[in-house]
């Protein structure tokens, strides 16, 4: 049975200092109960491998506030082993023997010649089919996500979401006003600097590949067309890759933006009227239209007009019924606004205003 050392100790304190019991420790992070059990306990031999053990350590050190780097240095530390051996019997002189047996050391050289070659006979066939299981395995669980397990993960929105990610899984993603869409990932290449991911993600029915690195943040919107339109925007942040799993971050980030649509007046001229307006706080300088003219004005945030004849100027605003100006004969001012909807900021409405002169 392991024995509590020094790094499980210290995860162990840091844990119960914050009040985090080892189920809730597990929600946040998504690690098993059992593996954050064997991290606090130092018992490394349930790990599957050095990179399930390495990520975990990373991920338990970050969620408790603690220096990762430092954690994995610790534990590295505790590999080092320590020799049994007495040093006595280390520094003991043997006497030499002076007597040599040529036909055994032959013997010993035929043996060891033939041991070696076997040695590298196995090591090459255990490699060919390594290479071919692993082919295999690529080609019917790394490729395609829809014969995975799904595994389900709910989105919050603006609530950062970091998880360690299987290259088995199918991860089911619920994000508010966006619905479900799925996230496999595959092909890590961690021999070279940057190291490079492959993701899929799936969505509506459609599959969008994407090449990443780590360290490098998406956003989905720039991929997925659909997605450009939506209230949210999703953000996937590749923390660490490793050889069979990888860390990322998800955010799901409602947007505050107000539609870049401009303002569109269309002006029709049924008397002859003055005419001057200001767009943006770019004035234009005062014209005569005549009956059956047509004027288009424009502007981004902040469109002001003013005519000289109220009954002169049917105007056009939007999907809206056209509208006189004013009565005839008066000056009339119309000030028009973007400014954003209160029950959605995301999307715009026109404040509109219209003056008459006394």
């Amino acid at each position: 049975m392991a024995v509590l050392g020094k790094l499980g100790e210290k995860l162990k304190n840091t844990r119960e200092s914050k009040g985090y019991s080892i189920r809730e420790v597990s929600e946040h992070t998504h690690i098993t109960p059992k593996y954050i059990e064997a991290l606090e306990q130092e018992d490394y031999a349930i790990f599957p491998s050095e990179t399930y053990i390495v990520g975990f350590l990373r991920t338990y050190a970050e969620f408790l506030g603690l220096n990762p780097e430092e954690i994995i240095r610790e534990y590295k530390g505790l590999k080092v082993q320590i020799s049994d051996t007495p040093v006595e019997k280390l520094t003991e002189i043997t006497k030499p023997k002076f007597e040599i047996d040529y036909n055994l050391i032959t013997r010993i050289a035929i043996i060891v010649f033939i041991v070696v070659f076997i040695g590298i006979g196995i090591y090459y066939l255990g490699n060919l089919f390594s290479n071919l299981k692993n082919k295999k395995s690529f080609t019917t669980q790394i490729y395609d996500c829809k014969e995975r397990e799904i595994k389900p993960l709910k989105i919050e929105l603006d609530q950062p979401f970091l998880s360690l990610m299987d290259i088995t899984q199918n991860y089911e993603l619920s994000i508010p006003e966006i619905g479900k869409m799925n996230l496999c990932i595959s092909e890590p290449q961690i021999t070279n600097e940057p190291k490079s991911l492959k993701l899929e993600i799936l969505y509506q029915g459609n599959s969008y590949p994407i090449q990443t690195n780590s360290n490098e943040t998406i956003v989905l919107s720039n991929i997925i067309s659909e997605l450009a339109n939506s209230p949210v925007q999703i953000e996937i942040s590749i923390k660490d890759i490793m050889e069979s799993s990888s860390q990322l971050e998800i955010i799901a980030k409602k947007k505050d933006i107000v539609s870049k649509k401009p303002i569109t007046v269309v002006l029709e001229i049924v008397q002859d009227t003055y005419l001057e307006w200001t767009s943006d706080g770019k004035s234009y300088r005062g014209i005569l239209l005549k009956q059956g003219d047509i004027r288009i004005l424009e502007a981004e945030t902040r469109l002001d007009i003013k005519i000289g004849n109220g009954a002169g100027v049917k105007y056009h605003l939007g999907d809206l019924p056209p509208k006189i100006a004013g009565p005839p004969g008066k000056i009339v001012k119309i000030s028009l606004r973007k400014i954003p909807d209160p029950l959605d900021p995301t999307k715009f409405k026109i404040d509109e205003l219209v003056q008459v002169a006394q």
